[in-house]
């Protein structure tokens, strides 16, 4: 008896993230309808947000990260200004050592925030 040899078969696993709400399966028209209501949604700031701007702290040789919080504001807050702000560089132009604490302690923070 010759058996036939068996394609393989290729497994898609699909991971998602801790925390994340499992996708829903709907149709086409009920998937973009929902879309288009949640940008509309979030094209206007929260009511205890109107005002509100951000500013991003980046390094000048990392832009990539600067277009990756581009596109994570404009995915998840369209409606906040957002403003690029230069970061100094420790690593090309490290600081003077006497400019810089030997020791650091968080026991203030501590006592100023009862989360931390």
């Amino acid at each position: 008896e010759a058996r036939e040899a068996m394609p393989a078969v290729k497994k898609q696993i699909i991971k998602r993230k801790a925390g994340a709400a499992p996708a829903r399966h709907l149709g086409k028209r009920a998937s973009s309808a929902s879309k288009l209501q949640a940008q509309k949604s979030i094209q206007k700031p929260p009511p205890g947000l109107l005002g509100m701007s951000a500013v991003v702290i980046n390094l000048d040789r990392r832009p990539d990260r600067w277009q990756k919080v581009q596109r994570s504001i404009a995915k998840r807050a369209p409606w906040l200004p957002t403003t690029r702000l230069s970061a100094v560089d420790g690593a090309a132009a490290p600081p003077p050592e006497l400019d810089v604490s030997q020791s650091w302690s968080t026991a203030r923070l501590a006592e100023l925030f009862d989360w931390y």
